[in-house]
């Protein structure tokens, strides 16, 4: 993400922000709801992309742009840009959309990239 941020700086002129999100859990709440950091973490990088347009999303090794954050019916989705296939989707969060981090946590860190 360093690299990323330097060329964003050398290449736009602008100062590029990092997000981190730790410890994001997976599990489900005790009434089988979103669990809350889950929905912290959700809810703010939506705001954020409101705010400042989209967004370089690192999970692990690899990043994608994420265009949008929305809430249905209690689950959330993410619409992102995939730079290796040029594909555009939109999907429902999910562990599995971090299944290159530690495949047996249902904890996950991720961090997100805006420029203002």
């Amino acid at each position: 993400m360093p690299e990323i941020m330097a060329s964003l700086h050398s290449t736009t002129g602008k100062e590029p922000v990092l997000f981190k999100y730790e410890n994001v859990s997976y599990k489900k709440n005790l009434m089988g709801q979103v669990h809350q950091t889950r929905k912290d973490a959700l809810r703010d990088l939506g705001k954020k992309i409101e705010q400042m347009g989209p967004c370089i999303l690192s999970k692990g090794s690899h990043v994608v742009m994420l265009d949008g954050v929305r809430k249905h019916k209690g689950e959330f989705y993410l619409t992102i840009r995939e730079p290796f296939h040029g594909e555009a989707l939109e999907f429902k969060d999910s562990k599995e959309f971090f299944r290159d981090q530690n495949g047996t946590s249902d904890k996950v860190d991720f961090e997100a990239i805006f420029l203002r």
